[in-house]
């Protein structure tokens, strides 16, 4: 592969990324505010961060609810750096969005940085970096609250210092070991990396050398994290990990083809459509040149999706499992449209045609995403404020300080609800993991646990709200004009 020699990226390149990233993720913010007027996230699940954080800050303790250690963040890296911003004195909303912000932004430049050696791919603009800017899903993870684009970042990260193997081996281990914290799923990094250091052109006797490298850079990041794991919650990895798999078992009793199908399609609702040939193009390309780093980040693109079409097979809130192979595929696409194209043949002037034609095309479809993502936006956030926060707020000023909420949703519920919670989606209640889908069990676990209300959207369980009496119902419109229940409050009684 060689020693790759990257050219600097202009400064003026660099301030039009930050730029945009500034002005895209602000005209998000202010439009869901000025039409739902309030900020939000569109996940619960940064409400849970964000409990971490707060706590963590203000008594140091890793705990989500104040006084029991438990492992219900995924993510600790995030939460650590949402900690320390909440130190520093700022609030919630800001503090994720800064961090989405940067690491936005840093992702942008990381995918200039990604072909800024190549002749083919020098460009006036920063291409690359503003498909990634404006691309939709990347936007709506940079202002979801959770950890996905930091996640991304160390990814494209780990890829780019792939091409340079020969120097970069310890290092790369050590970033697949740190993007762990970040995610289990940064484990799925060991694959290309190994398969690059086994299959790189060099001396055979240095293959074992990278290979070494790479594992003891991996290991000295990832003993601390399984060990740190072990001592918060009692296993190895996040309760959150296990939990998820468990809730949705039974998804994975559908054909394999329509789950492949449902995944598979989610990188290419926007732009990625768009990029198909090219994907392809710089597919064959690879295949044909031997170009190991690029085969290796398209096995790990289809692999990641695949994984979860196996284990968790589910495209709900815009594919968010699965963003992270998104960025991964578009500049893989990206860049074999603009190899494509620049292949200019007298013979031939449809390319210049096509090449035209696929760039307005592409600046259409991300605008056209952009602006329908904007309001996806707004939507989900009103849906988690209406019926996650609203809610929260009404059992912290209406009920006792002592009242005890079974819920599925405990997000929001654990930042404004001020009461003790038995969570039946077991994150931070594991003994609930295996009886997650047994509603008589957690009927019992419920009654065992002295739980005295219950949170949940009407149809989400069959047997527990036949056992409780309404005493709050949210007004949410939102979720009644999409033709779904709205969260319920019941209060308990055991039979």
């Amino acid at each position: 592969m060689g020693n790759i020699q990257r050219q600097p990226i202009r400064n003026s390149n660099i301030a039009i990324i930050l730029c945009v990233v500034v002005i895209s993720c602000g005209a998000w913010v202010v439009y869901s505010n000025s039409i739902n007027g309030y900020n939000g996230f569109p996940l619960d699940d940064a409400w849970i961060h964000q409990t971490y954080a707060r706590n963590l800050a203000e008594t140091g303790q890793w705990a989500y609810l104040p006084g029991e250690v438990s492992g219900g963040s995924t993510s600790p890296l995030w939460t650590l750096l949402l900690a320390f911003l909440r130190w520093m004195g700022i609030g919630a909303f800001p503090a994720a969005w800064v961090l989405g912000g940067v690491f936005l932004c840093a992702t942008a430049y990381m995918g200039e940085l990604w072909y800024s050696n190549d002749p083919q791919s020098k460009p006036r603009l920063p291409f690359y970096g503003l498909l990634i800017a404006l691309e939709w899903h990347f936007v709506w993870a940079a202002l979801s609250g959770m950890e996905t684009m930091i996640f991304i970042f160390v990814i494209l990260l780990v890829f780019m210092q792939l091409q340079n193997i020969q120097r970069y081996a310890y290092i790369i281990g050590f970033l697949i070991g740190l993007s762990v914290w970040i995610r289990p799923d940064g484990l799925t990094l060991l694959g290309p990396a190994i398969f690059v250091a086994l299959l790189e052109p060099t001396n055979r006797k240095q293959k074992p050398v990278r290979l070494l490298q790479i594992i003891s850079g991996f290991l000295s990041m990832v003993i601390p994290y399984l060990m740190f794991n072990r001592i918060i919650a009692g296993q190895w990895l996040p309760n959150t990990y296990f939990a998820k798999q468990a809730e949705y078992a039974s998804m994975t009793q559908l054909p394999v083809l329509l789950r492949m199908g449902t995944l598979y399609m989610q990188p290419l609702i926007g732009v990625g459509i768009i990029l198909v040939p090219g994907f392809i193009f710089h597919v064959k390309e690879a295949i044909k040149g031997k170009n190991f780093w690029v085969i290796a980040a398209v096995l790990w693109c289809l692999g990641y999706i695949f994984m979860f079409v196996l284990r968790l097979p589910v495209s709900y809130q815009h594919g968010r499992y699965l963003i992270p192979a998104m960025p991964v595929y578009i500049l893989l696409a990206l860049r074999g449209s603009l190899a494509m194209f620049a292949r200019r043949n007298v013979d031939q002037p449809l390319h210049r045609i096509l090449g035209l034609t696929g760039v307005i095309s592409a600046i259409l479809v991300t605008g056209v995403f952009w602006i329908k993502g904007m309001d996806a936006y707004r939507q989900d956030t009103a849906i988690i404020h209406e019926e996650m926060v609203i809610p929260s707020m009404w059992i912290r000023d209406h009920l006792p300080d002592d009242a005890i909420i079974a819920a599925h949703d405990i997000g929001a519920l654990g930042y404004y609800g001020k009461t003790r919670i038995v969570d039946l989606a077991g994150l931070i209640t594991p003994d609930v993991i295996s009886i997650i889908r047994d509603e008589d069990a957690l009927l019992m676990f419920m009654e065992n646990s002295r739980a005295d209300h219950l949170m949940t959207f009407p149809d989400w369980y069959g047997l527990l709200p036949q056992y409780g009496e309404i005493v709050y119902e949210s007004e949410g419109n939102t979720s009644q004009m999409l033709g779904a229940t709205n969260m319920t409050i019941y209060r308990l009684e055991y039979p």
